[in-house]
């Protein structure tokens, strides 16, 4: 079975063609990259094949200026991106909130999904997208790492409606 036909396979597991995911479950199926942030290209918390079973590309990178310079280099790939990053590797929350908050502002486009080693659960809500679309505790793989991808996609897509509400100017305040 080929990436694309897994990850198809898998995202028409999670949701039909109905629902308001639908929109995200197009957009995963596509060609899509994976960048990740992780102390080195051996390190990486989410297994290479996992991630290649599901994206077109795999990048690794060890530093949050490698994961600038590489959305920077390639503009028309953003809303074909999934930044994967070790929180570890970023210091942990404390020193990475700022930079998340950042790339948050720079890239909207970007799904962002964090890989917390030591968090005590997955997160797939929305109550962090100023920060990312989906947090995964341990070491995620399988399904876990499907429901995140998924998660991710359709978070970001919320994440970007909230910016655009808010770029709205209001009419009825006049």
């Amino acid at each position: 079975m080929n990436a694309s036909t897994h990850w198809s396979n898998a995202m028409n597991r999670i949701v039909t063609l109905d629902t308001e995911e639908a929109t995200a479950r197009q957009a995963a199926t596509g060609d899509m990259r994976a960048l990740v942030l992780a102390p080195s290209a051996d390190a990486l918390r989410v297994p290479r094949a996992e991630l290649a079973e599901r994206f077109a590309t795999v990048e690794t990178v060890t530093s949050t200026t490698q994961v600038l310079t590489e959305l920077a280099r390639r503009p028309d790939m953003l809303s074909r991106t999934v930044l994967i990053l070790d929180l570890d590797a970023m210091g942990g929350i404390g020193p990475a909130f700022e930079t998340l908050r950042g790339l948050r502002t720079l890239y909207p486009q970007v799904a962002v999904v964090l890989v917390a080693p030591n968090a005590g659960a997955q997160d797939f809500g929305r109550t962090r997208l100023a920060i990312c679309d989906a947090t995964l505790g341990g070491t995620p793989a399988g399904e876990d790492l499907d429901l995140a991808l998924f998660a991710g996609l359709r978070n970001n897509a919320a994440w970007r409606a909230r910016l655009a509400e808010a770029e709205v100017p209001d009419t009825d305040a006049a």
